[in-house]
C-alpha cells in the first residue's frame, strides 16, 4: 500500500492510498438496457474508470469506479473504449476483469432500498468489509475522523498506518454500518454520541460492514473536494522553511513600526465643522430668527376697538415683566 500523509487533493475514482486488485466478474445487463445506445447504459472516462450506469443495469456486478482491463480476455485502452462499452451492452453474456479497490463488493438491491433516501447521481455505492489484521495486534483508534452531514459520515482525514487506513479513503461518505443507516441528527452532542457508540463498536468487534458513498463524476469530485478543503486542519505535507517564517515575521513587524506613527485621515466629510468650546453668547450672535415667523395674526368679532383692552406684554425671562404704557 502506498503512504500517504495528510490528505489526498485529488480524491481520485481509485484512490492510491487504498489496496486494488484484479477481479474478473461475468456479467449480463438487462434486456431493456441492451436496445438502447451504448452510452445511455455505460460510460468510463479517460482512464477506463466506470463512472455511469443505467439504473436497470445498476446491480450488474460492476461497481462505479472499477476500471476496465479487459473485455472477453482481451486488454482494453483508452483506444478501445467505444468498442469495449458497445460489447458489454450487447445483452450477451461477457467476462470483463477490473481493476478495484481491495475488501469491496457490490451492494445488493435490498442493503440501497433500505437506506430509505434518494441514492445521489454521480455518487458510487459500494460495500466496504472492514476487520482487524492479525498482525494489528490490539488497537485503541480506528484512525479517522468523521462528519455527520445529512446522514452521511464524510470521512475527513485517515491517520497513515491505522486501521481505516486500510479500507477507507478521502472522499467516502460512510451511509449505512452493519445493515443500518446512519440516523439524521441536527444535534452536535448527538452526532458526538453516535460516534462514539460506533468507533467502540468496531474497536470491540475488530469488524464491520460499511456501505460508502463516494462521487465519481468530475464535478462531484470538485464539489467533495471544496467541502474538505473548507475545514481547517493540520496538513503535515505541507511545511514552510524558517527563512520564509523570518521574512513573514519581519514584515509585520515593519507593517506595525509605520503604522503606529501614521495619522489616519478623518472618516468625516471636509464640510463638516468640528465643535467649538464658545460661551452661550458668542454661539448665539450664530442664531438669525425671522420676524414674520414670529408674528401671530389675530382676528376679532369686536367691532368697536375702544371697546378693546390693553394687551399686558410679559418678557419670557423668569421674574420680568413690563406695561406698555
Amino acid at each position: 500500500m502506498k503512504k500517504f500523509k495528510g490528505k489526498d487533493p485529488l480524491i481520485r475514482n481509485c484512490p492510491e492510498s487504498v489496496k486494488h486488485r484484479p477481479v474478473e466478474l461475468k456479467i449480463r445487463i438487462s434486456e431493456s438496457d441492451s436496445k438502447k445506445p451504448p452510452d445511455q447504459v455505460m460510460k468510463v472516462d479517460e482512464e477506463m474508470v466506470v463512472n455511469f450506469l443505467s439504473v436497470g443495469s445498476f446491480y450488474c456486478g460492476i461497481i462505479l469506479g472499477d476500471r476496465l482491463l479487459k473485455v472477453n480476455s482481451v486488454p482494453v485502452g483508452v483506444k478501445d473504449r467505444a468498442k469495449a462499452i458497445a460489447t458489454i451492452t450487447k445483452g450477451e453474456e461477457v467476462i470483463i476483469e477490473v481493476w478495484r479497490r481491495d475488501f469491496t463488493s457490490p451492494p445488493t438491491y435490498e442493503r440501497l432500498k433500505n437506506l430509505g433516501m434518494p441514492l445521489r447521481l454521480n455518487h458510487a455505492y459500494f460495500v466496504v468489509n472492514m476487520f482487524k489484521p492479525k498482525q494489528m495486534g490490539t488497537i485503541s483508534t480506528i484512525g479517522f475522523t468523521m462528519k455527520n452531514v445529512k446522514r452521511r459520515l464524510m470521512i475527513t482525514e485517515i491517520l497513515p498506518g491505522s486501521l481505516s487506513s486500510l479500507f477507507l479513503a478521502l472522499g467516502d461518505a460512510i451511509v449505512d454500518v452493519d445493515g443500518k443507516s446512519v440516523p439524521f441528527t441536527t444535534n452536535g452532542e448527538n452526532d458526538l454520541k453516535y460516534m462514539r457508540s460506533l468507533i467502540s463498536r468496531i474497536l470491540q468487534t475488530g469488524q464491520a460492514s460499511l456501505l460508502i458513498e463516494r462521487p465519481v463524476s468530475d464535478e462531484t469530485i470538485r464539489d467533495f473536494r471544496r467541502w474538505l478543503n473548507s475545514f481547517e486542519r493540520n496538513n503535515s505535507d505541507f511545511d514552510v522553511s524558517p527563512e520564509v517564517i523570518n521574512i513573514g515575521l519581519s514584515a509585520a513587524n515593519m507593517h506595525g513600526l509605520i503604522f503606529r506613527k501614521v495619522t489616519p485621515k478623518s472618516i468625516l466629510s471636509s464640510d463638516v465643522k468640528g465643535r467649538t468650546n464658545g460661551t452661550q453668547e458668542e454661539k448665539s450672535k450664530f442664531i438669525k430668527i425671522s420676524g414674520s415667523m414670529l408674528e401671530t395674526r389675530i382676528s376679532s368679532d369686536v367691532e368697536d376697538e375702544d371697546d378693546l383692552k390693553d394687551v399686558v406684554r410679559k418678557s419670557h425671562a423668569a421674574g420680568s415683566s413690563y406695561d406698555d404704557d
